[in-house]
């Protein structure tokens, strides 16, 4: 039987991130450039490649929202 993706959490955890308009620009390039191999190339196994790329797109849409968007 598959888990569902993105797995259902019991406890969700909200980061307060304070950074220079450089510094956010510089994060919402590489989070809107990093493909899944990148994050694959770092993890463990494949589940955790997926666990880092879902947390990868969650915090480039925060960064979009804060008005940091590339595309």
């Amino acid at each position: 039987m598959h888990e569902p993706f993105p797995p259902q959490e019991a406890h969700i955890v909200t980061v307060t991130l304070i950074l220079p308009a450089h510094q956010a620009l510089a994060l919402a390039q590489y989070v809107t450039r990093a493909g899944f191999d990148d994050y694959l190339l770092h993890a463990r196994d494949r589940r955790e490649a997926l666990q880092m790329h879902a947390a990868g797109q969650t915090l480039r849409v925060e960064l979009a929202r804060a008005g940091y968007a590339l595309r």
